[in-house]
């Protein structure tokens, strides 16, 4: 039997046909292309790749082979999207993508035939957000001169009347 699909540690988001997983854990952000969603979606434990071959046809692509089961299940597995590792005694085909494509003879519009998991490394939260901005009534300008610019809508206004009270502000009170 295929080990379960992942979930603890996971966020998922449907986009389009395609699954967009964020790993907290690893602090990474997989995409999988349908076909792999599918395969991930039905890792059960006690979905043997038979089964998934089947799911995958009805689901997703009627033409897709074993073989294509066998590299979605690898990807997942190397994107540590599965409970536990396959268990090396079952009989799967190594090959790599690059056979498998040449053999399906991927043509304009169907490199959906062959299941595919595209991460990166999240980025940081502090580098995620856009360019800081000092918030409203907080020292600016020459009172604060390391102070990031104000946000939007507020200015760097001295409403102290030249005392030096530089603040990010709509307006004077």
């Amino acid at each position: 039997m295929i080990p379960r699909a992942r979930q603890a540690g996971l966020v998922i988001e449907e986009f389009q046909s395609e699954l967009i997983v964020y790993d907290l854990d690893r602090e990474e952000i997989h995409c999988l292309n349908p076909i792999a969603a599918a395969v991930w979606r039905h890792c059960n434990g006690q979905t043997s790749s038979t089964q998934l071959l089947e799911i995958v046809r009805r689901e997703v692509d009627p033409g897709a082979t074993e073989d294509v089961i066998w590299l979605g299940l690898d990807h997942l597995e190397k994107s540590h999207l599965l409970d536990k590792p396959i268990d090396d005694s079952l009989d799967r085909t190594r090959r790599s993508r690059r056979q498998i494509i040449q053999e399906v003879g991927v043509a304009a519009g169907s490199a959906l035939l062959v299941p595919l998991v595209t991460s990166i490394v999240a980025p940081i939260p502090a580098f995620a957000q856009s360019v800081p901005c000092t918030p409203q009534d907080q020292p600016c300008g020459l009172d604060a001169p390391d102070a990031p610019p104000c946000c939007p809508g507020f200015g760097c206004t001295d409403c102290g009347k030249g005392r030096g009270n530089f603040r990010c502000r709509a307006t004077c009170p």
